[in-house]
């Protein structure tokens, strides 16, 4: 990953369909001289299911799970992180739960948000991800998501579906002070 001009540093935040290590975490600390932040999407505080919704599923290699269309969705040979997945289930159409990271930052400044992600099909359009791709973020640090749909994974690539994942700079920049912050997807 390389600085950019209009970045102090790098935040990587790994994404919300690929990942390792369990829920619950706790504080995820930057550390003293770090540059980057990097986390895994299981890596969460906690999980807010709203309005009776279970949006956020962790899926391991361990128990697998079939996608609406009957595919494996961390099929076997996966290059899916640590075996563990946060998966938004199928048929969710809007932001109705909430995952909360804790983060610590040692050093404020500007932040890019990368991510690691795989898309699988929901059945609901079997010809194209046009609703598997969407990607509910806020615009900053102690915020919740608007509610409107952000969609930083435009320009899908078929390379990164199923469970094959892949890595996206999401052209977003977030700017913070020394400190701990929620992030919130």
């Amino acid at each position: 990953m390389k600085r950019t001009k209009t970045c102090r540093a790098v935040v990587v935040f790994v994404s919300l369909v690929s990942l390792c290590a369990a829920g619950l975490a706790g504080t995820i600390h930057q550390g003293t001289g770090g540059n980057f932040v990097a986390l895994e999407a299981e890596d969460f505080t906690s999980i807010t299911h709203n309005s009776g919704t279970t949006d956020w599923i962790v899926v391991s290699t361990a128990s697998p799970i079939s996608s609406p269309v009957g595919n494996d969705v961390i099929p076997a040979g996966s290059n899916v992180s640590g075996g563990e997945a946060l998966l938004a289930d199928y048929g969710i159409s809007g932001h109705g739960s909430t995952v909360t990271y804790q983060i610590k930052f040692d050093q404020g400044g500007t932040y890019r948000m990368y991510v690691r992600y795989s898309m699988y099909e929901s059945g609901t359009a079997p010809t194209n991800y046009g609703n598997e791709d969407s990607f509910y973020r806020p615009n900053g640090f102690n915020q919740l998501p608007p509610a409107g749909d952000t969609n930083i994974v435009s320009g899908f690539s078929s390379t990164y579906v199923e469970g094959n994942y892949g890595w996206l700079n999401t052209g977003v920049n977030y700017t913070v002070s020394a400190g701990a912050v929620n992030y919130c997807v």
